[in-house]
């Protein structure tokens, strides 16, 4: 198939890339052109088209003209993508730009939604389960997972709408464009899918949190009498988290793609994520996966702590639909830890410019004072270079 990816140089979307240029479909991406890690010399090795652009002069912007002069078959062909993979829409604007453009040319429209459109919603109902911690390593106070007929919104031009609009701009924005691709596919007769995300973990991620994670693990290690361990808010201790591997998410995509599910399984939502994990638990499987032991320091609460996870308040989300309907059966999450966090041990070893990013940040997060940020480097590229 002829798929158009809009974005496609980040996380999720470079490894999407590559695995559908992979399966035999001809990619084009159109995004900026910001470039994260070695993204830009994997995606040349495909063979992919790359448009750098603004998506929105695409339909009318200030730029229209020179963009679609780098771009002519894609705005003149009338049938010229099977597909598009949205990794770039925020807002419900950025929605009805690419459906207006596409909408009603293409067979398959795979949106990248979030777990933070829950954050918009009314409560789940009162019920709760399962309790205990996912992990196996200690008792953890009852949570409930959100399931997809989660995502209901209060009344329109309600206050509690407009109040859970302002907390969370960004659910709102991924829920309501979830609904204009639910309108458009009916009117214009394309099959979607909106993937709801957990936070995303693997190599190249442009957030910069997995890396900071790492140097701090090793930093609390090596710098023991300067350096914390990891916050962990209490309010997290017993409550788990929600992640889910780059790599299973471009799987996903690229069998949706390839025809590969059933029509039954097209046209609705679902979540995406690896079983639920406390905090603690993850940073400790982390750590031991690049051969140190966690420190921990339990923070009263999250304004107190530094923490990069989770994005979301509402906890974990189930994924027993996405289990059931698309066979969804995630990397093991200590293998994809794993090959996360050897990917960054390695990228600080080499000395690479996001490694020294990451160590300026944790300084600077944590406020170190009674040791340089040079100091701090130092001993973090050194274990490094050790493994």
């Amino acid at each position: 198939m002829k798929v158009l990816v809009l974005g496609g140089n980040g996380l999720s979307g470079a490894e999407t890339v590559l695995q559908l240029s992979a399966a035999g479909h001809t990619v084009t991406t159109l995004n900026r052109g910001s470039v994260y890690w070695d993204n830009a010399e994997r995606l040349a090795e495909t063979g992919a088209m790359h448009v750098q652009c603004d998506r929105d002069d695409l339909v009318g912007g200030d730029d229209v003209e020179d963009c679609r002069e780098d771009w002519p078959d894609a705005v003149r062909a009338p049938n010229h993508f099977d597909a598009v993979i949205d990794f770039s829409s925020y807002t419900r604007s950025d929605t009805r730009s690419a459906l207006a453009e596409f909408g009603s040319r293409i067979k398959l429209y795979v949106f990248i939604s979030s777990d933070s459109v829950y954050e918009v919603c009314t409560d789940p109902a009162p019920e709760m389960g399962p309790t205990g911690s996912p992990s196996g390593h200690g008792p953890a106070a009852a949570w409930r997972a959100s399931v997809e007929g989660d995502a209901h919104r209060p009344p329109a031009h309600s206050e509690a709408r407009r109040r859970l609009r302002r907390a969370d701009r960004y659910g709102h924005g991924k829920l309501v464009s979830e609904r204009e691709i639910e309108r458009a596919a009916q009117k214009n007769g394309f099959q979607f899918l909106s993937l709801r995300l957990a936070d995303v973990l693997g190599p190249r991620d442009n957030t910069g949190r997995w890396i900071e994670y790492i140097v701090w693990i090793i930093a609390a290690h090596t710098c023991r009498s300067t350096v914390p361990g990891v916050h962990i808010p209490h309010n997290l201790m017993r409550r788990p988290l929600s992640l889910v591997f780059a790599s299973d998410v471009a799987r996903v995509i690229t069998s949706a793609v390839s025809g590969e599910l059933p029509d039954s399984a097209l046209n609705t939502a679902y979540n995406l994520a690896h079983p639920p994990i406390l905090l603690q638990d993850l940073i400790a499987t982390m750590a031991a996966s690049i051969g140190v032991g966690a420190r921990f320091v339990e923070v009263p609460t999250a304004k107190e702590a530094t923490t990069f996870l989770p994005s979301v308040e509402r906890g974990p989300v189930c994924t027993d639909l996405a289990q059931r309907a698309l066979g969804w059966a995630p990397t093991p999450l200590d293998a994809a830890l794993q090959r996360t966090c050897h990917f960054y041990v390695a990228a600080i070893a080499s000395g690479q410019k996001e490694a020294r990013d990451a160590v300026a940040e944790l300084v600077d997060d944590l406020d170190i004072v009674d040791v340089s940020e040079e100091d701090v480097w130092h001993a973090v590229h050194s274990f490094a270079r050790s493994k």
